[in-house]
């Protein structure tokens, strides 16, 4: 449905601005160790910077819509795996679950009002909830004039021509979204803000080096997870300067800032072939790179819970909720499964008993 701006309640005085960053396929130091061999550095710097971070922290579903409708619905999906059966492929029910979410109802009855970034990816291109939804198409002066008098403008003389249209779409996404977090971050507001962003970094396709440029020739030739790294190192320095800022502000004005993936890296033989890929013939590193998450939350107020280190995305808000306005809300037993293919989302294999023992080495 959509909202009228006079559903919305007076704010709940003292409630924070919560920042939802999500990084697609940003894995665990051990999932980014395994694919890519490189130890990513934003999980030490959360630690430095105060975030309670999980440092085995484990995707509960293998598909974005799947991770990302379950985290924005406080829930795991048995029961809409068992209404919709093994055998469906409707993807409807779970991108519907990403536009319209119990997070942002919950949030909207305490007075916030909800921004959505979203990527050029289909569940959250659009919102049934959201107050404003910002993408490319709507840029601003304010936005051209912050990419002309900033650092960004220089990442225009680096492009390197010519580049492909699905290449241009994905750097021109990015490159938004940080300018507008950036001004967000500055932008005077009444009411207390939920910010989503989904960025679809380190994700392929790969437009960044480490610097911000766009890859030459030789470069794009490399493998898939030398890419990724180097992608990766960029992104972590965006997100760190860009959270710096944010946390930037007197104690008693910090926000709630999440900052996390719904899923891991793509194995080098599920990225060959998705449709087909059958996860229950997975092996154990190719499930351990795929389930092992970024995930960190900066939490500006005392109590339990805590985050656990194989805390698992669908936990996410049960915590912060419960944090910071006392819901009530029990965590759920930290479980993950894996769709049997493509076709079959709705054919779940609980896998959490093969990653514990993948994590104690057996």
């Amino acid at each position: 449905m959509l909202f009228r701006s006079g559903d919305r309640p007076a704010p709940t005085p003292g409630d924070r601005d919560i920042w939802y960053l999500v990084l697609d396929r940003f894995g665990s130091v051990r999932s980014v160790e395994a694919y890519a061999g490189a130890t990513p550095a934003l999980p030490a710097w959360m630690d430095a910077h105060g975030f309670e971070v999980a440092h085995d922290a484990r995707a509960s579903y293998v598909k974005t819509a799947l991770s990302l409708g379950s985290t924005l619905n406080l829930m795991q999906l048995d029961e809409l795996a068992a209404r919709m059966g093994p055998d469906s492929g409707d993807e409807e029910p779970f991108t519907e679950l990403v536009r319209d979410h119990a997070v942002g109802r919950f949030l909207r009855d305490r007075g916030y009002r909800l921004i959505q970034l979203p990527s050029w990816f289909v569940p959250t291109a659009r919102s049934a909830i959201a107050d404003e939804v910002l993408t490319p198409s709507i840029g601003s002066d304010f936005d051209r004039l912050l990419h002309d008098t900033t650092i960004l403008a220089l990442w225009d003389d680096l492009f390197v021509p010519p580049i492909g249209h699905d290449d241009a779409q994905h750097r021109d996404f990015a490159r938004f979204q940080l300018r507008m977090l950036e001004r967000l971050r500055t932008a005077p507001h009444a009411e207390p803000r939920f910010v989503f962003a989904h960025i679809l970094l380190p994700h392929p396709p790969y437009v960044f080096d480490e610097t911000g440029a766009y890859p030459g020739d030789a470069e794009r030739l490399d493998p898939d997870p030398i890419r990724y790294a180097r992608q990766m190192r960029w992104t972590e320095a965006q997100v760190e300067a860009l959270v710096g800022r944010i946390l930037d502000v007197p104690e008693a004005e910090r926000p709630i800032v999440i900052v996390a993936a719904d899923e891991g890296p793509y194995p080098v033989r599920y990225q060959a072939d998705m449709s087909g890929f059958d996860w229950t013939q997975a092996t154990d590193e190719e499930l351990a790179i795929k389930f092992g998450t970024l995930l960190g939350i900066y939490l500006p107020m005392d109590g339990e819970p805590h985050v656990t280190d194989r805390m698992t995305t669908a936990n996410i808000f049960r915590l912060v909720f419960d944090r910071a306005f006392g819901a009530g809300l029990p965590l759920l037993p930290d479980r993950s499964w894996v769709s049997r293919d493509a076709p079959h989302p709705y054919d779940l294999i609980d896998i959490t008993d093969a990653l514990d023992r993948i994590d104690a080495g057996g």
